[in-house]
C-alpha cells in the first residue's frame, strides 16, 4: 500500500538555546535531531542538534525543543566542522539516563605546537544525561590524539560513522567511531582512506580512553582482511548480538573494499567482530562479501556494506544483520539498489550460533509486494535502495521488521524526492517482502525522504514509531533547509497514517537566532534518547527461554524494601513492586505469567545483580520491553 505524506498541518520548530538542560528524563523516548549544515551567528556550516522532548507520552513537542551546538560546550563553533553530522545514543557510565555521541568529522585542530591547522581530522562529544536530561557538565571532546594508538591527520573525519553497544558485557554501553578516511602505513607502505575504527569503553563516572581499541584492516589478517587504499574500512558500522551470547558484537562496513575478494573493484565487504568479556576480539570473527551470502554475486563497484543494520527478523533471539548494497545494479538498471539478509543459525543444534548461508536473502524494489501481491515500486537509476537501513518491532509480533530507505528515488515525478519501504519480519520465520509497505512524500524534488531514520516510543501507546528525516527539503523557498517527518504507529494503522512534519522556525528565534536557510539539512542524523536506557531485550539472554534472576543483597533499607532484599519492579500494564531475599528464583515472588512487552519496565535495584540463564521463571521479556539493571537510581520502579 502507497502511503503519501499527505498531512496538511506544519509544526514549527522554535528552538531556545539549552545552556545547561535539555530533554528531561520522563520515562518516554525522546529525539535528537542533526542539522550538520546549520549556520549559527553567521558561521557557515558548523551544525547544530535539536532535542525533542516528550515529557508527558503524548508526542513529540517541537515547542519545547533545545538546541544545541559548539558554543556551548568545549571547542566553539568554526566554519564547516559539521557538528551533529552523526549522532547516537546508549548509556556510558551506567546511570539509567541517555547519553550522547556526537559525531564532528570535519572539526580542524591545532597541530601539538600551534605552528599547523590539522583540517577535518574530526572529533566527537559526549554529553551525558542526568534526571534532568542531557547537560554540559562533564561533557568530553575527543579527538584521535587522545586515544593511545590512534594515529591523526588531515582529512581523517574521525567521528564520521557511531555506532553503540555493549561489547564487553559490563553493563555499561560502548562507543564505536569509525574513521573511514584514515590512512594506514604498513612496512612504509602508505594505504589512503584505508579506515579504521576506534572502540572507547564505557566506564564510571564517564567514558575512558584506558582500555580503548584501534582496529584496522592489518589487525583482522587472521579472518581474511588486509589494508588497501580507498577500502573505507569502517564506512558503515551496526552492533548486535549475531552469535546469541549475551555480547554485542560489531559488524563494519568496508563497502570499497575489492583486493580482498578476488579484485573486483568496489564489490565490498563486512567484517563481523564479536563481543567477550575482554571487549571485540581481532583474532576470530567473520568476512562476507556478496558471492559470500548465497543470495547475490560480488560486482565491481555494487559497494556491499555500505550500509548495516542489525535486528531479529525471524523473533529466535538472535541478531540478523542487513546489508546496504545501493549501488547495486538491477538487470539493466545501474544503481537502483539492494539488501541482503544474512540470518543468525545455529551450527551445532542450539549450542552455538553465527551468521551463516541459511535462508540467506537479497532484496530490491520489485521483490517488495503489498497486500494484492503487486510490487510497491519499480527500481530506477540511482535510486540508492539500501542507502539507509534500521530495523523495529513495529507490528509487536516479537520479531524485527526492516526499514529499508531510497533516498534519491523518484516519485510523481520529483527527482530525488526519496521513499522509504517497510518489510514485516515473522517469529519463527523470515522477511518476504509480502504485506511491505512503501512511504513516500513526493511533494518536492531533492528531499532526500528517508537520509536518516529513527524509531522509538515517542508516545503513550506502547507501539513503535518512526520518524524519518528529509534534509533537502525546501522551507519557505530554503532549498535543503531540511525537515522530519514523525510517523505515528497506532498499532492498528500503518505507520505514516499519522503524520507529523516539524522543521526549524522561519523568522529567528529570539534566543537562539535560527531560522531554516538554505543547505541547513535538518534532519540529515536521528537517534533515539530511551529516557531510562535499555539493558535488553528478547529474554534476558536472548536464547528464547525465560530467565530467573537471583538478586545480592542491599546492604540498608530502602523505601519499598527492608535491609537484605532486593527490590525488582516488574510493568506491563500495571506495574507491582516485590521484595525478595537473595538467591530466591523469581518466580516465589512474583505472580506467574508476568510479560515485560512493549514498554513494560524490568527494573532491579541491587549492587549486584545475577542473570542465571534458568527456565523456571514466570516472566520474560519481550521486544520492546526494557531491563534496567541500575545500583545509584531512586528505589522507584
Amino acid at each position: 500500500m502507497k502511503i503519501p505524506f499527505s498531512f496538511p498541518t506544519f509544526f514549527c520548530l522554535c528552538l531556545a538555546m539549552a545552556l545547561l538542560f535539555s530533554a528531561t528524563a520522563s520515562g518516554y523516548d525522546a529525539l535528537l535531531v542533526g542539522a550538520p549544515g546549520e549556520d549559527v551567528h553567521d558561521i557557515a556550516d558548523a551544525g547544530a542538534f535539536s532535542v525533542l522532548p516528550n515529557d508527558d507520552g503524548s508526542g513529540l513537542k517541537p515547542e519545547n525543543a533545545s538546541l544545541w551546538t559548539q558554543d556551548v560546550l568545549e571547542d566553539g563553533t568554526e566554519s564547516g566542522d559539521s557538528f551533529a553530522d552523526a549522532v547516537a545514543s546508549g548509556d556510558f557510565n551506567g546511570d539509567g539516563y541517555a547519553d550522547v555521541a556526537i559525531g564532528i568529522p570535519r572539526e580542524d585542530w591545532e597541530s601539538y605546537d600551534g605552528l599547523e591547522t590539522i583540517e577535518d581530522a574530526g572529533a566527537v562529544n559526549i554529553i551525558y544525561g542526568t534526571v534532568n536530561g542531557l547537560t554540559t557538565e562533564a561533557h568530553q571532546f575527543w579527538t584521535q590524539r587522545d586515544i593511545n594508538g590512534a594515529a591523526a591527520e588531515a582529512g581523517d573525519e574521525f567521528g564520521e560513522v557511531l555506532s553503540v553497544g555493549d561489547y564487553n558485557g559490563d553493563g555499561l554501553d560502548d562507543l564505536a567511531i569509525g574513521t573511514p578516511h584514515e590512512d594506514i602505513s604498513i612496512a612504509g607502505t602508505d594505504h589512503v582512506s584505508a579506515g579504521v575504527v576506534i572502540i572507547l569503553y564505557g566506564a564510571m563516572p564517564v567514558i575512558s580512553g584506558t582500555h580503548a581499541q584501534v582496529i584496522s584492516q592489518a589487525n583482522l589478517g587472521d579472518i581474511g582482511f588486509q589494508p588497501q587504499s580507498y577500502d573505507f574500512f569502517g564506512n558503515a558500522l551496526s552492533s548486535g548480538d549475531f552469535n546469541k551470547d549475551g555480547y554485542a558484537d560489531l559488524a563494519i562496513g568496508a563497502p570499497f573494499e575489492g583486493a580482498d575478494i578476488g579484485n573486483v573493484n568496489g564489490g565490498g565487504a563486512v567484517a563481523i567482530l564479536y563481543g567477550s568479556a575482554s571487549g571485540l576480539l581481532t583474532s576470530t570473527g567473520q568476512k562476507w562479501h556478496q558471492s559470500l551470502t548465497g543470495a547475490g554475486f560480488t560486482e565491481a563497484n555494487d559497494h556491499f556494506g555500505r550500509e548495516l543494520s542489525s535486528g531479529d527478523f525471524n523473533g529466535d533471539g538472535c541478531d540478523d544483520l542487513a546489508i546496504g548494497t545501493p549501488d547495486e545494479d538491477i538487470e539493466s538498471v545501474h544503481g537502483a539498489g539492494a539488501v541482503n539478509i544474512l540470518y543468525c543459525n545455529s551450527t551445532d543444534g542450539g549450542q552455538s550460533w553465527q551468521l551463516t548461508t541459511a535462508n540467506s536473502q537479497a532484496f530490491w524494489q520489485e521483490r517488495l509486494l503489498d497486500a494484492e501481491g503487486n510490487p510497491l515500486s519499480a527500481s530506477q537509476e540511482d535510486d540508492w535502495f539500501g542507502l539507509t537501513l534500521a530495523a523495529a518491532d513495529l507490528d509487536a509480533d516479537g520479531s524485527d521488521d526492516l526499514l529499508v530507505a531510497a533516498p534519491y528515488d523518484t516519485h510523481s515525478g520529483m527527482d530525488n524526492s526519496g521513499a522509504v519501504f517497510i518489510m514485516y519480519g515473522a517469529r519463527n520465520g523470515f522477511l518476504d517482502g509480502r504485506r511491505s509497505e512503501l512511504l513516500t512524500q513526493g511533494t518536492s524534488a531533492e528531499q532526500l525522504l528517508g537520509k536518516a531514520i529513527a524509531t522509538g516510543q515517542f508516545d503513550s501507546d506502547q507501539n513503535i514509531d518512526v520518524v524519518v528525516g528529509a534534509p533537502g527539503t525546501t522551507v519557505s523557498g530554503q532549498s535543503g533547509a531540511g525537515e522530519v517527518i514523525f510517523l505515528r504507529n497506532s498499532g492498528i494503522s500503518p505507520p505514516g497514517t499519522g503524520r507529523f512534519p516539524f522543521y526549524q522556525p522561519i523568522t529567528p528565534d529570539d534566543v537562539a537566532g535560527i531560522t531554516a536557510e538554505v543547505a541547513d539539512l535538518f534532519g540529515a542524523s536521528l537517534t533515539t534518547l530511551h529516557e531510562k536506557a535499555d539493558k535488553g531485550c528478547g529474554d534476558i539472554d536472548m536464547d528464547g527461554i525465560p530467565n530467573d534472576i537471583d538478586v545480592e543483597p542491599l546492604t540498608v533499607a530502602s523505601s519499598h524494601c527492608a535491609a537484605d532484599t532486593g527490590l525488582i519492579g516488574i510493568g506491563d500494564i500495571n506495574d507491582q513492586v516485590v521484595c525478595q531475599t537473595p538467591n530466591t528464583a523469581h518466580n516465589d515472588a512474583s505472580p506467574p505469567g508476568t510479560t515485560i512487552r512493549n514498554g513494560g519496565l524490568l527494573s532491579i535495584l541491587a549492587p549486584r545483580v545475577k542473570l542465571d540463564g534458568s527456565v523456571a521463571a514466570p516472566f520474560r521479556v519481550e521486544k520492546g520491553g526494557r531491563l534496567i539493571i541500575n545500583s545509584k537510581s531512586p528505589c522507584a520502579p
